[in-house]
Formats: C-alpha cells, structure tokens, sequence
C-alpha cells in the first residue's frame, strides 16, 4: 500500500498535511473525512466492501470512542516526524538516480 504513495514523495508530503490537519481539527471533522472515503471506496471500487471492512470501519470506531487531546497529541508526533526520504525504509533516493540514469540513456 505505500508503493505508490512513496512513487510521489510531494504528495505523500501534503497527504502527511492533510491527516495532521484533519486531526487537529478534531473528531467531527476526522469521522467525517473517513465516511466520505469509506463512501467513494463503496460506490467506485470493485472490493470497495473489502477496503472498508479492513481499513475504515475499525479506525472510524475507535475515533469516536478517543478523547479529542489524543488526536492533538498524534498529530504533533506526526508533524515532528518529519520523514526524509532516507527514513522511510526504501531506497527511495537510489531508485531514483536510477530513473534518471534511464530517462538520459533511453
């Protein structure tokens, strides 16, 4: 699941944003956001049900049952993450040397 996201490392940056953002907004606002996603992955994709069943449906239930200091607190942590492409796990910076070297020779 985080292939594609790292494919794009800007997006999975504003993606990292827009979860800390939501968070600090609160519950409400998180829920929310979540529903809708569950809704868009319902309607539009083939094992929408199956998506929701082993992402969505849990983290909604425990959203409403956290206190609302806790999401404050987790988006702090994530802010103060801050990931480099060094940290992720992948060699993600070697990858795309890589991609360079065949874009110029090919």
């Amino acid at each position: 699941l985080c292939y594609p996201l790292l494919r794009h490392w800007l997006l999975s940056l504003r993606a990292l944003g827009d979860v800390c953002c939501l968070l600090r907004l609160g519950k409400v606002a998180t829920i929310r956001a979540l529903l809708a996603a569950r809704k868009l992955l319902q309607g539009g994709a083939e094992y929408g049900y199956l998506l929701n069943r082993a992402w969505l449906d849990d983290t909604v239930i425990w959203l409403q049952q956290v206190p609302a200091r806790r999401l404050v607190r987790l988006a702090a942590a994530l802010e103060a993450a801050a990931p480099s492409k060094a940290t992720v796990g992948w060699p993600l910076e070697q990858y795309e040397a890589l991609a360079l070297e065949d874009e110029e020779g090919g």
